[in-house]
């Protein structure tokens, strides 16, 4: 009889388990063939998830002792969570992870600004849930399902307990069980990291990332140019001419112009496109898709790479709470006056905090600006550009001798797009001449996105104009960190996931964005330098300054120029090609590896 009632619990609880982790891919997919083919496809990590879920209920059920309170406590989550999921790669193409837990005001903040469609899949199969939830939990207390001998409680509950934990080690972190079971870890494509794995595999997988944060090797050349770095700071003296630094970050920024199955009745960016023969352009290659900025502006500043972090951690929040090595931290050593400037809110990604830690002496955020005007939910390029010069004017009142930093980070072109929200004060708008495969709805949100660029590059030209006037040389960097967060627009058009490109080259696409270099010396010369990584950026414009390079940046050029710039599995060359075999003694990635968790000190 004993039997018979574990084996009848053991059985309710997997068989929920099943249905939850179904409902839970349905949601999160928004197609129950997809769910189908996921299950006869992946059977193993479907079982993995199934054993987990099952056992997480199971601890509550003889917890408890009420099986009712542990299918609720377990489905309402679950299931909120699947939705978030599914919200998430709408949005931006990533799924939801573990980090994303300690974003839950950036979210709540962010969401203000972006439109949602109702998702009614997930409606109606939450309604689905509550509904099973009710029946089965009437039937449950009406047959007692559960047992409430004391003893026969606690040995289920230290069964259910060892059980749990021998799954979480076992499979969850263990990462060869995990590769047996099929799990595949497509690093560029998140969606389909997210399809191939299933979302409660996806959601935990950063376990492992997170606990190997701390267990980086050490090599010979990173100790010894951890070293060179610090003594570096106590001998390094710089001569007379130190240029203006402008480095800007164009939010969601591309050229609509290379979506080849749309043409324009205008140039969108003809500031950018009359520079393209004078000075430096290239092809900055980007770290994230859709959203990330932060991420971004880690890579730029510290020559760090989220490449080498776990799958959605934010090192803004979650790693940088002290003084870190940073190219505004070099600057300043130079006699530098840094300053950042943010048209958005401070708090947002905890900038107020980490720009103080990477060296800046002050950080401008919106509220700064004076009655400025706003295109769509966000302060206008044009007064961004303004702020900057203002900003410039101030500090060389205040310190006419020391040149100045100043990193911007602009929100204009940040979703939403559509209902001609960025079309403010256009006197011949953007738009669609002609388009293959484009809604009317899709043509009217890109038409919209063009119209937000055409109107960051007028601001673009605003600023050049200024410092063309200054007498100080003074360089300009500018890149977009991202593209538009409308991955299914940029499908749609042809432009993202084109079949007739490799793998290679569609990763590129999804994560490359324009850059310019302009100075108002015309010191620099007129050459396109090709793909560039964010984490390159730093060493690359010390360069154009003629400043003196870091051993840690010293370090970066040289693997450039040897060994390639890291590029999620790939080792990528200025020309967009693929390393495949390199012959050296040195191990690039293990020594760069060391040297960025060395000077985050998490190590």
């Amino acid at each position: 009889m004993k039997n018979r009632n574990i084996l009848k619990e053991v059985s309710i609880i997997v068989g929920y388990a099943l249905f939850l982790v179904m409902i839970s891919e349905c949601v999160s997919r928004a197609s129950m063939i997809s769910t189908m083919m996921w299950t006869i496809t992946h059977p193993g990590l479907l079982l993995s998830s199934i054993a987990l879920v099952a056992g997480i209920i199971a601890i509550i059920t003889w917890l408890t002792k009420k099986m009712s309170i542990a299918i609720w406590s377990v489905s309402i989550p679950f299931t909120v969570l699947s939705i978030v999921n599914y919200y998430k790669i709408l949005m931006n193409s990533k799924p939801l992870t573990i980090w994303d837990f300690g974003l839950i005001d950036e979210l709540l903040k962010i969401q203000g600004d972006m439109s949602f469609t109702i998702a009614w899949h997930a409606v109606i199969l939450a309604g689905v849930v509550i509904g099973v939830n009710i029946i089965l939990v009437r039937i449950i207390n009406r047959t007692q399902v559960v047992s409430l001998t004391v003893r026969s409680r606690w040995l289920k509950l230290s069964g259910a307990i060892i059980v749990t934990g021998l799954i979480v080690s076992g499979i969850y972190l263990n990462p060869t069980v995990f590769d047996f079971l099929g799990f595949d870890d497509t690093p560029f494509n998140q969606v389909t990291f997210y399809e191939n794995n299933g979302f409660l595999n996806a959601l935990i997988y950063g376990i492992n990332d997170k606990l190997a944060l701390t267990n980086v090797d050490s090599t010979e050349e990173g100790e010894q140019i951890a070293q060179a770095q610090a003594q570096f700071y106590e001998e390094t003296t710089v001569g007379i001419q130190r240029p203006n630094i402008i480095l800007l970050l164009n939010e969601s920024f591309m050229d609509v112009t290379q979506i080849e199955n749309v043409t324009f009745n205008q140039d969108p960016l003809p500031t950018y496109r009359a520079l393209q023969n004078e000075t430096i352009t290239g092809t900055f290659v980007s770290s994230q898709f859709g959203g990330g900025t932060s991420n971004v502006e880690y890579d730029v500043l510290t020559a760090n790479t989220s490449f080498d972090l776990p799958k959605g951690m934010v090192p803004y929040t979650q790693l940088i709470h002290q003084e870190i090595e940073s190219l505004p931290q070099l600057l300043a050593s130079y006699g530098y006056q840094n300053t950042s400037i943010h048209s958005y809110t401070g708090w947002y990604w905890n900038r107020e905090s980490v720009h103080q830690s990477l060296g800046f002496e002050r950080f401008l955020d919106e509220t700064t600006f004076e009655n400025p005007t706003y295109i769509g939910p966000y302060i206008s390029d044009a007064d961004f550009m303004t702020k900057i010069i203002d900003t410039f004017e101030e500090n060389k009142a205040s310190d006419p001798n020391r040149p100045q930093f100043i990193f911007g980070i602009s929100m204009q072109n940040h979703a939403p797009y559509g209902g001609s929200e960025k079309s403010i004060g256009t006197e011949v708008p953007i738009e669609i001449t002609s388009s293959e495969g484009l809604s009317p709805e899709n043509e009217e949100i890109l038409e919209d996105y063009a119209q937000s660029t055409y109107l960051s590059d007028q601001a673009l030209g605003q600023l050049l104009t200024y410092f063309a006037s200054v007498d100080e040389p003074t360089i300009v960097l500018q890149f977009g960190d991202h593209l538009p967060s409308m991955a299914t627009l940029l499908t749609e058009a042809g432009y993202l996931q084109n079949e007739a490109q490799t793998p290679l080259e569609q990763a590129l696409t999804k994560y490359t964005t324009p850059m310019l270099v302009w100075d108002n010396q015309n010191r620099l010369p007129s050459e396109n330098i090709g793909y560039i990584g964010a984490n390159f950026i730093a060493p690359f414009l010390l360069e154009q300054a003629q400043l003196p390079l870091s051993p840690y940046y010293q370090f970066l050029q040289t693997m450039k120029e040897m060994y390639g710039m890291p590029f999620f599995e790939y080792i990528l060359q200025a020309d967009g090609s693929e390393v495949n075999q390199i012959e050296t003694t040195i191990d690039w990635q293990a020594t760069y590896e060391y040297l960025q968790y060395t000077f985050l000190g998490v190590r």
